[in-house]
């Protein structure tokens, strides 16, 4: 259960990292913990009505691990957005627009 929560908070700061950038982009920060807990909805949602039973109850703790990084990103959120260092963008803002994706399902993958 625990490992469970710990690799939805891993997963939780790829997905809320890679929205954060798509952000820069737009200029519109709320979007990234917005979606971050979109895809935690998600994973629930696969949990309950494609998985099912107990086993689908494995899916729940691993989205309360994104849902908690979606919380605590919308918390720390107006730090980041008042950060002229953090909002500029740079080369390695469009290396982690590859990098995060490519780790996330790779994670993804080898777990199943």
């Amino acid at each position: 259960m625990y490992f469970l929560l710990v690799a939805g908070l891993m997963l939780g700061l790829l997905v809320y990292g890679f929205f954060f950038i798509i952000s820069k982009f737009k200029e519109q920060y709320y979007l990234a913990p917005l979606l971050t807990f979109f895809t935690a909805f998600v994973v629930v949602i696969y949990g309950f009505f494609f998985v099912r039973g107990f086993e689908g109850m494995s899916y729940t703790f691993f989205s309360v691990g994104i849902f908690l990084v979606s919380v605590l990103g919308m918390i720390v959120l107006p730090l980041l957005a008042k950060s002229s260092k953090l909002t500029k963008i740079t080369i390695w803002d469009k290396i982690g627009l590859i990098i995060f994706p490519v780790t996330f399902f790779t994670i993804i993958f080898t777990l199943t």
